[in-house]
């Protein structure tokens, strides 16, 4: 209770949550990524339908210590997929590849350091094209920038 907009303190059945806090941007920010992520979740099958089958998930990179990076994709029932990248550190990524199922476009779904969230506004392109380059046992890769203590999904869009 309260951490949907970033209250300081822990909620306590003593006194309401701190609803002034939304009076300032930062604590505003916070509280449209929640908005969002929900959005994001909601309309994006793939980030939940499969949840419980070892198919709806797949690692691309989770051994990345020198750049404290993760990376997976989810499987939604109909065979999309989105890719998820978390970096872990304050420092910008620039030219981070990871490895993409599929050849095409991809639109960036959610990047939790978007300046409409207080964060510094970091991330990739809107639209990144696939290259034919090897990476992550996947015949397809991306290259993008990863924006600072930050969570990127990215999903394919159509061709056109």
């Amino acid at each position: 209770m309260g951490t949907e907009f970033a209250q300081h303190d822990e909620w306590s059945h003593e006194h309401s949550l701190d609803w002034h806090l939304l009076d300032y941007p930062s604590h505003q920010g916070v509280q449209r990524l929640v908005k969002d992520l929900n959005l994001t979740l909601r309309g994006t099958p793939a980030l939940h339908q499969r949840d419980f089958d070892a198919d709806g998930f797949r690692w691309l990179d989770w051994q990345d210590a020198d750049h404290s990076v993760f990376a997976w994709v989810r499987y939604g029932h109909d065979g999309r997929h989105a890719i998820c990248i978390t970096n872990m550190t304050p420092v910008v990524r620039e030219g981070y590849r990871v490895g993409a199922p599929h050849w095409g476009h991809y639109s960036v779904a959610m990047n939790t350091d978007a300046s409409i969230y207080g964060g510094s506004g970091a991330g990739p392109a809107e639209r990144t094209m696939t290259e034919p380059t090897p990476w992550h046992e996947l015949e397809q890769s991306l290259v993008v920038t990863l924006p600072p203590l930050a969570t990127l999904i990215l999903t394919p869009t159509e061709i056109g």
